[in-house]
């Protein structure tokens, strides 16, 4: 079977990047974790999500991390940081990935009457305050059969949700991670107009069966979520596509040649060289480099099996 190119293009609008020139004021943190319900983090406030500013630049708010610590993520400049709390509703960071200090943005998420999430407000030095309200996505959250084994997934759909739209589903990289609490997609995309579908990997966050790393069993898994998938009527049946980041930058493309209505894959990170080769990397630099060894400086034992 012949595998054919199918790219997802995807735009995204891009902004400069808020310029920092003095430190703001720090509040007192608090260690919050989050709470667990079970195999997911709770989020009574509902402050996880995505969230537009009037100039249409969104950012992702999710967990990060099992004990709940949340992640602020730009989209139009690519910046993250971790979300440090000072309370329920008031978090801090600083200007790099994961520091506290020195203080450079503070977070004030605001509740609506219901006392949920309905606003982000962003305290920067030198650019005052900005707002962002929270976009409205509609999820979906499912349990599915891969063979025997049930895999909890999570459908997002875009903010007018009226018809049905194209889909990307998200295949995971190799870590045990919980994709449906943790990760980002979901956001950038449904807020574009792409609807997202994620599940947590074999025995990893809400999903049953034993994590592996055995890449026919994990398309098999990716081809049972498109079966799911063309059994909704929110998901256009000829427009559903891959999306895969490191590992899942192998395992999409089997998939792909498994179920031939998987119509694009977008890779990041994988196939740029076999799965052999990438192995070798390490050892390139070491006199175990199997390109340079010779039959004279290997010694061989021989064990007897019996």
């Amino acid at each position: 079977m012949v595998f054919k190119q199918r790219f997802l293009h995807i735009g995204v609008v891009v902004i400069s990047a808020l310029v920092l020139s003095s430190p703001v004021r720090a509040e007192t943190t608090t260690q919050l974790a989050a709470p667990t319900t079970n195999c997911r983090v709770a989020d009574t406030k509902q402050i996880n999500g995505a969230y537009r500013f009037s100039d249409g630049a969104v950012v992702s708010i999710r967990p990060s991390e099992p004990n709940g610590q949340r992640r602020i993520t730009h989209f139009e400049s690519g910046k993250s940081h971790k979300l440090f709390p000072a309370s329920e509703v008031r978090f801090q960071s600083g200007s790099d990935l994961d520091s506290e200090t020195p203080v450079a943005f503070l977070y004030q998420f605001n509740l609506g009457k219901d006392g949920l999430a309905e606003s982000l407000t962003i305290e920067a030095t030198g650019t005052g305050k900005r707002i962002a309200k929270k976009i409205k996505l509609a999820e979906e959250l499912v349990t599915f059969k891969s063979g025997d084994t049930e895999l909890f997934g999570k459908l997002t759909l875009p903010s007018k949700n009226k018809g049905s739209f194209k889909t990307a589903i998200f295949v995971h990289g190799s870590d045990k991670v919980a994709s449906v609490d943790q990760e980002w997609l979901p956001h950038l995309f449904a807020a574009n107009g792409i609807a997202t579908f994620v599940f947590d990997k074999r025995g990893s966050g809400c999903s049953k069966g034993e994590y592996v790393q055995h890449f026919d069993v994990l398309s098999n898994d990716v081809t049972a979520a498109v079966t799911w998938l063309k059994t909704k009527p929110q998901v256009k049946k000829d427009s559903i596509g891959l999306v895969g980041f490191s590992q899942g930058g192998w395992v999409a493309p089997l998939a792909a040649l498994k179920e031939p209505s998987i119509k694009f894959a977008a890779i990041g990170y994988g196939l740029t060289m076999s799965m052999a080769d990438e192995d070798r990397l390490p050892l390139r630099a070491t006199s175990l480099d199997p390109y340079r060894l010779s039959v004279r400086s290997v010694a061989v034992r021989v064990v007897p099996l019996c």
